[in-house]
């Protein structure tokens, strides 16, 4: 962060890689961005087509400050037992709210919004799901929920829950002989979001190394800079997909993976950003739900 925030007028960063929200509501606000486009140089980054939708995705509301470079498949984070769920019944997120499931889902706590965030926010502004979903899901499900996601995987394979969600080790819980697995973002027809998560980039105001920056930023968002991004996080076995159309998923968990033919919602709108009122939503109905 800019020492300049601290009203000493100092500043040291050149340029800030990570999620949008502390861009939209620090940096934005202090008027310390520059516009990124004027800074791209290289015709592979400039080549609109190379991107996912075939355009470059920003998450400010002027499109011009904080440039979109990860596009992570989010849905609801679900899960479920292999040996007690048949998947093709669940064609929709509305089928979990059948009475066969009340009792039989686990949750990560949804009090700590800062970690589910996205999952919240894909069931929350998904045009088919919204808050009449959310509603009902937290308010009718009976769901027990847990802060402990190892706890939570280890309840779903020995069949204490069925589904599980807003989980994320399923995968490595599966290669250990434990009988859970990912629903695919792809069978449920209200589809997925896709979303930055930590893969926003924006310049700083007075940059003490402005051409540096520049050479950076071409670097990281080329076609090697965004391979070797894809490729440094999965060896943390940390999923970060670039919105780049034009370089390998190879290294990307197939239920990560953007598919052809999936229905994708980009979710880094700025207007999705206030975590409120799903919060308040899934609040009310808890309450409601703990005074039957």
């Amino acid at each position: 962060m800019s020492a300049a925030l601290a009203g000493n007028d100092l500043y040291f960063a050149d340029l800030f890689i990570d999620g949008v929200v502390t861009p939209i509501q620090v940096y934005l606000k202090a008027n310390i961005l520059e516009p990124i486009r004027p800074a791209l140089i290289l015709p592979e980054v400039t080549d609109e087509s190379k991107w996912w939708e075939g355009k470059h995705h920003y998450a400010d509301p002027d499109g011009k400050y904080i440039f979109i470079f990860q596009g992570n498949v989010h849905g609801g984070e679900n899960a479920y037992n292999t040996k007690s769920v048949n998947p093709k019944e669940i064609k929709s997120y509305w089928d979990f709210l059948g009475p066969k499931w009340k009792g039989k889902i686990v949750a990560y706590d949804v009090s700590r919004v800062s970690t589910i965030a996205h999952s919240l926010r894909f069931l929350y502004n998904n045009p088919d799901l919204g808050p009449e979903f959310v509603r009902r899901f937290f308010g009718e499900m009976e769901i027990t929920y847990s802060r402990d996601e190892r706890q939570m995987i280890d309840w779903l394979g020995a069949g204490k829950f069925q589904i599980a969600f807003f989980v994320t080790d399923i995968e490595d819980a599966a290669q250990q002989g434990l009988p859970v697995k990912f629903f695919e973002p792809g069978q449920f027809k209200e589809g997925a979001f896709v979303g930055p998560s930590q893969g926003g980039v924006n310049l700083f105001k007075n940059a003490p190394h402005p051409n540096a920056a520049k050479i950076a930023i071409n670097w990281l968002l080329s076609r090697e800079g965004q391979d070797a991004y894809q490729r440094m996080f999965a060896q943390q076995h940390d999923v970060r997909q670039s919105m780049r159309e034009d370089i390998s998923t190879d290294v990307i968990p197939p239920t990560y993976r953007r598919m052809k033919g999936v229905k994708y919602i980009y979710s880094g709108r700025p207007e999705w950003l206030d975590m409120g009122p799903v919060t308040k939503i899934i609040k009310e109905a808890q309450q409601k739900s703990a005074s039957k």
